[in-house]
């Protein structure tokens, strides 16, 4: 198992693996991070999984860096799949091992085939659920990194407006038209921002739109 962890791990296969991904994904997120997971468990079957998980977060990282999105989120995913991968063979997980090298259990005929038998239904199970619960958990929360520089310069446009119409005492006519006025442009650039923000947020799942530039990139590296 570690041996074979040894060689991917030097012939660039994990790197390999993520580039596959972003292509098969074709810049949408939510199908990178499928197909990611996907192929993390898969690996965890045969690999032990924190090994596999430590190899497949550098490469994790370089691809939420050009999507621009929060890795947390993402290897958090990744570590529940390897997580499940790593259970379903006799091979996956440590405490496996231990448990199909049990002389008890190879004489009633619980060998590498019969334990990954067992496993399977339980397995498929709770693939079933993982998939639209992580997509449940991450519903709300923000998967990018950061906002947009205009976004977070429109922001700031909006709190220095109000706080200059909150400095304004009417005491006169003109000073109460002037403060309407200003309020009113608070209102005009808060209708902006909340446009801008729904169009941010529903990039999730649209298609970056450099991904053939990036995997260029990728491949080169």
């Amino acid at each position: 198992m570690m041996l074979l962890v040894a060689i991917f791990s030097e012939t660039g296969f994990f790197d390999f693996c993520a580039v596959k991904a972003y292509r098969l994904s074709r810049g949408r997120v939510w199908a990178m991070i499928t197909i990611l997971c996907l192929i993390a468990a898969i690996l965890s079957a045969f690999l032990d999984n924190v090994t596999t998980m430590l190899l497949f977060t550098p490469v994790t990282i370089r691809l939420c860096e050009v999507l621009n999105l929060d890795p947390r989120h993402v290897l958090i995913a990744e570590v529940i799949f390897t997580n499940i991968g790593g259970a379903s063979t006799a091979i996956g997980d440590p405490p496996n091992v231990i448990i199909v090298s049990k002389q008890e259990l190879k004489k009633m005929g619980v060998d590498f085939a019969a334990f990954t038998g067992h496993m399977f239904v339980g397995i498929c199970l709770v693939l079933l659920v993982s998939v639209p619960f992580l997509r449940l958990l991450y519903w709300n929360k923000k998967l990018y990194n950061k906002e947009p520089s205009e976004i977070v310069e429109l922001k700031h446009e909006i709190h220095v407006w109000r706080l200059t119409a909150q400095r304004i005492n009417p005491a006169s006519r003109e000073e109460t038209a002037v403060k309407c006025l200003l309020m009113q442009k608070v209102l005009t650039l808060e209708l902006l921002l909340k446009k801008k923000l729904k169009t941010f947020h529903r990039q999730i799942s649209q298609e970056d739109k450099n991904w053939e530039t990036n995997i260029q990139e990728l491949q080169k590296k």
